[in-house]
């Protein structure tokens, strides 16, 4: 939600008087949304802001005032630990120079930040700090993690300067530039219950997720949703059609054989419910681009938009059509119905919890220094505790939200709150395994039944391995040149480039998602140090905006829009 530079060497002295510069001591941009509202507080001992995702319920907290202390407004931002949706605070200490950051439990925009001497960069893209980055800030070990798909959900990231405000966490960064991380107690862990025998399940999830969806206040604004074809998407999109007739969707259409089925389970659906719908193909644009040269349809990041380029082409027109200001999406059903360890296989279990953290046979290509300090790595690294929400929840929120962002819009889930959480992780594994809640909840919207008939998975698989088959003559022949990924001893070249042009449409999904692992890693390792384009957070820096001066007296903004200090357009 933030986004902008704080330089604690130019902060107001503690008398009120700024010391001698030009440009204000802080420029934070606050994402500008109608489903976000913020706040500020200023005075000469400091500068608090607050952004949090606005809630249609009781406002159980009361609404602040602009002539509160600083202690009133820390115990204000304090409180939103209880607030409903997602939210996010900065408080400045002037006195100090100490900056301390705090997140919700959503994760919905995530809030990366970089230490460097006096200043403090954040965003909620990480690919904005790419350019003050080099090599040198790499954590090695941590990147061969990412390579291996098994990145840890924690504080620290890829780069040692460059660290992730977790869920309910906070960190502060101190004037001598030490961080200090404080993470919260491990969220609650949900069991199944015995059930009433009485008890309509498929009606309490239906009312639970109508609820939820009513949550955020989403009138008068044009509400979308996302329509994979997917059971999890399918209970959203009906739900709220319900309240939104005419509902906008939109997919993008997979690839190989079960093309023609996704196709025609989703008319039925469209058909039946009215959606005004708009579906792009996938193989308008590969996955990944076939060189490493800067593409302005991808970015690369720890937690990367796998389908970034088309679903950017698929936003862009959607949006220009529909006028959506807000997508509802599936995220988290998945995760919410699938079995607890202790209801896994042995097998199964054994490799979920690997997975979690190795995977069972190193690629090949990996370097041998590499591997043999991984297993050590991966056993004591930082690790943020047990989430309220699941990790791959928080992972593909961080992923997709500067993509969202860069169209204007601001993604919801009903299945990425807390009691959704509750609700689905406390059902018997016999209405969670094989989705069988959302089957039948299908039903109870009105599904017509040979949209549950998916004989074929329906995922996009195919599209991967069509895209680095084509790209792989193009990547081989960059790799051949120079490969960043050698240069810090993560990969053997030789053994990366064979591994490229070996790559065939029947190749493995262990063989292919390695692959795309390393190109997306390479692909950023490519543009640290790049110089930055006009528009990103380098060029903005020090730039002032403001014609007035700011005056020292409490300051306040309830507003949607920039309430914080004088910045840029978020989407510039």
């Amino acid at each position: 939600m933030f986004k902008g530079t704080i330089d604690r060497e130019r902060l107001p002295a503690p008398n009120g008087q700024r010391q001698a510069f030009q440009s204000p001591a802080a420029r934070i941009d606050i994402l500008d949304h109608p489903l976000l509202e913020s706040f500020r507080w200023e005075t000469p001992e400091g500068t608090i802001l607050l952004c949090r995702e606005r809630c249609a319920g009781p406002d159980r907290l009361g609404r602040p005032r602009a002539d509160w202390t600083m202690e009133q407004a820390k115990a204000f931002c304090a409180a939103h630990q209880q607030w409903p949706l997602d939210h996010q605070s900065i408080s400045i200490d002037s006195r100090t120079g100490t900056a301390t950051l705090s997140a919700g439990h959503g994760g919905v925009a995530p809030l990366y930040i970089r230490v460097a001497g006096a200043r403090i960069d954040l965003s909620w893209s990480i690919a904005d700090f790419y350019p003050d980055l080099d090599l040198d800030d790499v954590d090695v070990e941590r990147t061969g993690l990412r390579l291996t798909g098994t990145l840890p959900y924690a504080a620290t990231t890829m780069f040692r300067s460059v660290f992730m405000v977790t869920e309910r966490a906070s960190l502060t960064i101190h004037n001598d530039g030490a961080v200090k991380v404080t993470y919260p107690a491990p969220a609650e862990y949900y069991v199944p219950s015995p059930l009433r025998d009485d008890a309509d399940i498929a009606a309490a999830a239906r009312g639970l997720v109508d609820a939820l969806l009513q949550r955020w206040p989403l009138k008068p604004y044009v509400v979308a949703s996302e329509f994979s074809g997917g059971l999890d998407s399918a209970v959203v999109a009906a739900i709220l059609a319900a309240r939104h007739p005419g509902l906008p969707t939109y997919a993008l259409e997979i690839g190989g054989a079960a093309q023609s089925q996704q196709i025609g389970r989703r008319a039925l659906a469209i058909d039946h419910f009215g959606f005004r719908d708009m579906l792009l193909p996938v193989g308008a644009v590969p996955m990944v681009p076939s060189t490493f040269a800067r593409h302005a349809d991808y970015e690369a990041a720890p937690y990367n938009a796998d389908l970034q380029r088309p679903l950017g082409r698929l936003l862009k027109a959607f949006v220009a059509a529909s006028g959506a200001r807000v997508v509802a999406t599936g995220t988290g059903g998945d995760e919410l119905l699938m079995a607890h360890a202790f209801e896994q296989a042995p097998e199964q279990l054994a490799r979920n919890v690997n997975d979690a953290f190795l995977p069972e046979a190193f690629p090949p290509a990996l370097s041998k220094s590499l591997k043999d300090r991984l297993a050590d790595y991966a056993a004591h690294c930082d690790r943020a505790p047990f989430p309220v929400l699941p990790i791959s929840v928080l992972e593909a929120q961080a992923a997709r939200a500067p993509l969202f962002a860069a169209h204007g819009l601001w993604p919801i889930s009903p299945f990425a709150q807390p009691e959704a959480v509750r609700f689905y992780r406390s059902l018997p594994l016999a209405w969670r395994q094989h989705k069988i809640l959302h089957r039948r909840l299908l039903r109870h919207l009105g599904y017509p039944e040979p949209f549950l008939d998916i004989p074929l998975r329906e995922n996009f698989e195919p599209y991967l391995t069509t895209s680095l088959v084509t790209g792989a003559g193009g990547i081989a022949r960059d790799l051949t040149r120079s490969c960043r990924l050698h240069e810090l001893g993560l990969v053997d070249a030789d053994r990366l480039i064979a591994a490229v042009r070996a790559v065939r449409p029947h190749s493995s999904l262990g063989d292919v998602g390695f692959l795309f692992h390393a190109f997306n890693v390479e692909y950023m390792l490519r543009r640290l140090d790049e110089p930055r384009s006009a528009g990103t957070l380098r060029a903005h820096a020090g730039r002032d905006r403001s014609d007035q001066p700011r005056s020292a007296s409490p300051e306040f903004d309830g507003t949607g829009g920039e309430g914080a200090m004088p910045l840029v357009n978020p989407r510039d």
